[in-house]
């Protein structure tokens, strides 16, 4: 099921709102069933659970704001309701309630090899890890890495050679649209358009 634009909005309201985080957006929706419906009701959870300070919510023009600008980016919103949304991230109790993806979402479906380490390697390390990665990739794999210095670089830069097609998936500590290290622009470029 894919979210419509209303939802979606209503999604980003609540998740750019004070005090609530993962666990209690999924919560909140659990109990709802929408954020749409959520947000009637937010006015009364605050006091219906002892509180005495009301949710200030998310005006819905900062949540546009930001669904236009992933938009106006090339950046998809796969929201955790989603069926899109990565069936075994989906497990986890405290997941991201919605992913910023760039690039090729169907990666998402590919049985995937995490592959992290230090970024002050070696380099015999950083050889072993380039190696493993294409070889992984070569068998069907998908790589996942942090996209940082020495290992996580070398995962990607080993997946992306991969003579079939080359998988490497980039999980972000920060916006997607904004590359640290700043060394690694090439390959953070490279995996968006492969």
């Amino acid at each position: 099921m894919e979210l419509s634009e209303t939802e979606k909005i209503s999604s980003l309201r609540l998740l750019l709102t004070d005090r609530i985080g993962p666990m209690t957006y999924g919560h909140l929706l659990d109990y709802y069933g929408s954020a749409t419906e959520t947000l009637k009701h937010i006015d009364d959870l605050a006091q219906s659970g002892g509180g005495k300070k009301k949710f200030v919510l998310a005006s819905e023009k900062a949540a546009y704001h930001q669904y236009e600008q992933a938009a106006k980016n090339n950046i998809s919103l796969i929201f955790k309701q989603e069926n899109t949304y990565p069936r075994l991230l989906a497990q986890i109790s405290d997941a991201p309630p919605v992913l910023f993806v760039k690039g090729n979402k169907t990666v998402f479906e590919k049985r995937g090899v995490a592959i992290v380490g230090t970024r002050n390697a070696s380099l015999n390390g950083k050889a072993l890890a380039r190696k493993i990665a294409c070889d992984l990739a070569e068998a069907g794999f998908q790589i996942v890495s942090g996209l940082a210095h020495g290992i996580d670089r070398a995962a990607h830069v080993g997946a992306l050679a991969s003579l079939k097609l080359p998988n490497t998936t980039a999980v972000l500590g920060t916006p997607v649209n904004e590359v640290y290290p700043l060394e690694n622009q090439d390959i953070y470029n490279e995996i968006a358009e492969k």
